[in-house]
């Protein structure tokens, strides 16, 4: 009966002694599994430097377009405007009318002159027209006359000695009454060099008789 018992024990043990041999060599060839450690600096690091490479891309986006933009420009160059010039008419200067007239007769007046600067002139003559920087008018001298003998805007021509000229009538003076004429000069010192003389005076055209200019 010893016998069968202790076989028994035998393969018991051998058992369990094989069963703990292979679990050791399983423990042993377990391959150990690597540990993973989360590091929140090197995170933001790296969020930083992909924040900055954007930054970079963009403008480098942004001067690439900037340089082809240019250069389109550069190449399309806009056509030149036409501007329409104003069309400036030249207003045409009205020559003095010359008369030539056998009409009137000759008769003899006493002729003085006044100057531009003389003393209480106001440079308008009687007519309204302006004689302040000239001493003519439409080409003529001006003439101060009696109106009630030569009306104002007539036309006449005068012989002083060899010299012979057309004058207008547009001014009257308190003395110039009669066969009294004035003529306009220069000034008083010129008027009083020529001084007072007799002339021949033939009306060619008598008062106004076409629109008279200022």
């Amino acid at each position: 009966m010893a016998l069968p018992v202790l076989s028994v024990l035998l393969a018991a043990l051998t058992t369990g002694s094989s069963q703990s041999h292979e679990e050791e060599i399983k423990a042993q060839t377990v391959e150990p599994k690597t540990a993973m450690y989360y590091n929140p600096l090197m995170e933001n690091a790296l969020q930083i430097m992909m924040q900055e490479q954007k930054k970079v891309d963009e403008e480098k986006n942004v001067q690439e377009k900037k340089k082809k933009a240019v250069v389109i420009a550069a190449e399309v160059k806009p056509e030149p405007k036409f501007v329409a010039k104003p069309v400036v008419k030249k207003k045409k200067e009205e020559k003095p009318k010359k008369v030539v007239s056998d009409e009137g007769e000759w008769e003899t007046y006493r002729l003085t002159h006044y100057g531009m600067d003389c003393k209480g002139c106001s440079g308008i003559t009687a007519a309204g027209i302006d004689v302040r920087n000239t001493t003519e008018y439409l080409g003529y001298r001006v003439l101060s006359v009696d109106k009630r003998r030569i009306p104002l805007g007539s036309i006449v021509v005068i012989k002083d000695g060899d010299t012979t000229y057309e004058a207008i009538a547009i001014d009257t003076g308190g003395a110039i009454k009669g066969n009294k004429l004035d003529l306009l000069v220069g000034s008083e010192k010129e008027s009083n060099k020529l001084g007072v003389k007799n002339v021949q005076l033939k009306v060619v055209r008598e008062g106004w008789q076409e629109k008279r200019q200022k």
